[in-house]
């Protein structure tokens, strides 16, 4: 099984002699009229797009992009250890909360009783009533202090009421707060001048939020909240022609900076603010890659899952498994994947794409045997009918990592807009004329263009 070699090259995309293609037409459809119009990105705006193409392109004569080295140009093969700088966002990690009550704290009554006989301790409030007898709190003083928990505890049985009941008849703080200065002792002392937990409370003006206090502040300030702060575009700049022209800018530098064709639809997080901003206002990003011609987020970010999925499934079998061996055919446990940390993402892309069974069927891979059975692991007869798996027919590794190089490497010399907008398998004529001819050969060995194309989720 031959891999294929990928390296970093600096070449020229453009010379400085090639001309730039002409001003695009964007049709519009008014939703309420159905009229279809026609307009022209004006002369100026498309001379700015040019300047800046050049800018980046033919002035310095570079772009960066991956070359792929098929087995004729290239006896040795390279590790497959160097994958490719594929536009794959990493994966995210959920933040551990804080503090928090362990499962099953706030259903027990005595560790809400006893919340709420620490609530009026923390805040300097000795209770009049005996400890077990402590008033419940209302919601204002709850939500100052922060105790949303507590707050929660008490709705979760019933409200202030209902807990009242059950505890044996103790005394609520009243809800209105001018009722509750004047008729609750607990009250009182926190209105204490010498009570630091409650200088910011006041016998006129009912507690506030935490959140409120913050929303107060901003609306107090004399300073102005819309101001023309430098770096900001002035007043008037985005039209829609505009709007395309940077946007298509953006294209561009994404191509130099994340190796990633120019003609895929961005992440909808990734678009600068001022961008997405003037997206949204001119019709949203659906309308953008319609009127560009952009192969959609959802299907190129597919693509490069599968592709990351791949590599690195070749990656594990060639390092656990040797080169040579016949277990280097046969799809490995998800639990030995996951006992190597570098292996992580491997097990992520499995799950996503359906499953252990699932893509060693598509892959053309062998199930391997439990390790306590006596049989080998690359064993290819099973019994147990939970190894049996669903036939797609021949496929190799090898020739999915070189064909899904080919097709990626073909769109990153493409510029939008692209005609049609998705991600196609390759007809015979392009790779033969590419020099293809070993992987055209492949193709029909593997089941023909339309098979293998179903087989990768490509467009056929």
């Amino acid at each position: 099984m031959r891999l294929l070699s990928w390296s970093v090259s600096l070449t020229s995309c453009i010379s400085s002699s090639a001309s730039f293609p002409p001003a695009p037409a964007f049709s519009c459809t008014c939703s309420s009229t159905g009229a279809t119009s026609t307009s022209t990105c004006s002369n100026s705006n498309w001379m700015l797009l040019q300047r800046t193409f050049r800018h980046h392109h033919t002035d310095s004569q570079r772009v960066v992009h991956v070359l792929y080295n098929n087995a004729h140009s290239s006896p040795e093969k390279a590790s497959s250890k160097s994958l490719p700088a594929l536009s794959i966002r990493p994966k995210q990690t959920r933040r551990k909360p804080k503090a928090r009550r362990p499962n099953g704290y706030w259903s027990d009554r005595d560790n809400l009783r006893k919340e709420i006989e620490m609530f009026w301790h923390d805040v300097g409030v000795t209770t009049t009533s005996p400890p077990t007898l402590s008033p419940i709190p209302n919601e204002a003083l709850l939500n100052h202090f922060g105790r949303n928990d507590l707050r929660w505890a008490i709705a979760r049985h019933g409200g202030r009421e209902a807990v009242s009941e059950w505890m044996g008849g103790v005394p609520l703080v009243p809800g209105k707060w001018a009722e509750a200065v004047a008729t609750c002792s607990e009250v009182q002392q926190l209105l204490d001048p010498s009570n630091v937990a409650g200088r910011k409370l006041s016998a006129d003006v009912p507690p506030k939020s935490p959140q409120a206090e913050h929303r107060d502040i901003i609306s107090s300030s004399t300073k102005p909240r819309w101001k023309h702060r430098p770096g900001r575009k002035p007043k008037g700049y985005w039209t829609e022609e505009r709007v395309l022209v940077e946007f298509l800018k953006y294209l561009y530098d994404c191509k130099l900076k994340m190796n990633r064709p120019s003609v895929w639809m961005p992440r909808p997080s990734e678009l600068p603010h001022d961008l997405k901003g003037a997206v949204a206002r001119f019709g949203g990003r659906k309308k953008i890659c319609e009127q560009l011609q952009l192969v959609p987020f959802n299907e190129w970010n597919y693509f490069e899952r599968q592709f990351q999925l791949i590599l690195e499934l070749q990656k594990y079998l060639e390092t656990k498994s040797g080169r040579g061996s016949p277990a280097e055919h046969c799809f490995p446990h998800m639990s030995d994947v996951l006992d190597h940390d570098e292996y992580k993402t491997l097990y992520d892309l499995v799950q996503y794409f359906g499953g252990r069974k699932f893509v060693a069927s598509r892959l053309g891979l062998e199930l391997c045997g439990d390790a306590n059975s006596s049989r080998r692991a690359w064993q290819t007869s099973y019994q147990s009918t939970d190894l049996t798996l669903i036939s797609f027919g021949r496929f190799n590794l090898d020739f999915a990592v070189r064909l899904l190089g080919f097709i990626r490497n073909d769109l990153m010399e493409k510029r939008p807009p692209l005609k049609p907008a998705t991600i196609q398998m390759p007809r015979k004529e392009l790779l033969l004329a590419r020099g293809e001819t070993r992987l055209a050969e492949e193709i029909e060995i593997y089941g023909g263009y339309e098979n293998v194309a179903r087989r990768l989720g490509l467009d056929f």
